[in-house]
């Protein structure tokens, strides 16, 4: 009996605000064009490797926020299984930020310091305007992760969700520099349709994080 599972973590397909540079945290804009040839190209990919490696896809969970359920519902049809929504794998909640340019927002110091926070350096219970701390979005996302483990046991999951939650989860609970590194720039690391693989431990209850992929 296998005693881990992976947890193969994807970004949703690119959105029209992704095009405009605004802000969506748990707003929403519809996929572009380019956003679901690249979900079609992520569930094909995991398709393929499940193939080769005789370890196909045996369960689908997303985010709640439309953008990430039209991305699971692509990768369903591909992949031939139901997409679970899991309301806690959505984005950072960022209050009045949302739905703005960030080109504007960047003016704002406020908006510097606690958007590209760096956990070695900020409060990570700093808040958005009326939004929600990055401490408490990791608690619900990392609990997420762990219920799926838990409820799967074994198996490989493809797990839908954002950008700016997966960089921050990674840099914070699992000290990957290649994205602390970064987390105080402009640049968006996860990009969209990119994959990034976990591993859940059944014995211990635990999460390890092991590559990524596009």
């Amino acid at each position: 009996m296998r005693h881990n599972c992976y947890l193969h973590l994807a970004r949703h397909g690119q959105t029209q605000w992704n095009v405009e540079a605004k802000l969506q945290g748990q707003r929403d804009s519809n996929l572009t064009v380019k956003g679901r040839q690249q979900v079609r190209a992520l569930a094909l990919n995991l398709d393929k490797q499940g193939c080769q490696l005789n370890r196909p896809i045996t369960a689908l969970y997303c985010s709640s926020l439309g953008r990430a359920n039209k991305t699971a519902a692509l990768c369903a049809q591909i992949l031939k299984i139901k997409a679970h929504v899991l309301p806690h794998l959505q984005e950072r909640h960022l209050g009045l930020w949302q739905g703005q340019a960030i080109k504007k927002l960047a003016r704002q110091n406020r908006f510097q310091r606690i958007y590209h926070q760096q956990s070695s350096v900020t409060n990570l219970c700093a808040k958005p305007p009326c939004g929600e701390s990055l401490k408490n979005a990791l608690q619900r996302f990392h609990q997420a992760l762990l219920t799926i483990g838990q409820q799967e046991q074994s198996g490989d999951i493809l797990i839908i969700s954002h950008g700016d939650i997966i960089k921050h989860y990674l840099a914070v609970f699992h000290h990957d520099a290649r994205f602390s590194d970064k987390l105080t720039t402009k640049e968006n690391i996860i990009k969209n349709g990119e994959q990034i693989t976990l591993q859940y431990n059944a014995i211990n209850h635990s999460i390890s994080h092991l590559k990524s992929s596009q």
